[in-house]
């Protein structure tokens, strides 16, 4: 969120597009199986992903990772808008 506010400042017609996670207890399932990040990591990602989540609606674009699939052809379509 920093990084595009950032990005935004200098280039303000950039598109910016928030992947978000279809749900905070998916999110932390996926971390868990991941099985890398300690129980106060855990909880420091988590928190920090909560309150990022309170800027998506700054974003122009939004994509629910809830299928790779799905979300990546989300991707593709918002860039070919652009392309074409």
């Amino acid at each position: 969120v920093q990084g595009a506010f950032h990005i935004r400042k200098k280039y303000p017609d950039a598109v910016m597009i928030f992947i978000l996670p279809p749900s905070i207890e998916e999110l932390e399932a996926r971390i868990r199986k991941r099985n890398m990040d300690s129980e106060e990591d855990l909880k420091h990602r988590l928190e920090n992903a909560r309150k990022e989540l309170e800027f998506k609606d700054q974003y122009r674009y939004r994509i629910v990772n809830d299928n790779l699939e799905d979300a990546i052809n989300s991707l593709e379509d918002i860039f070919n808008d652009y392309i074409d």
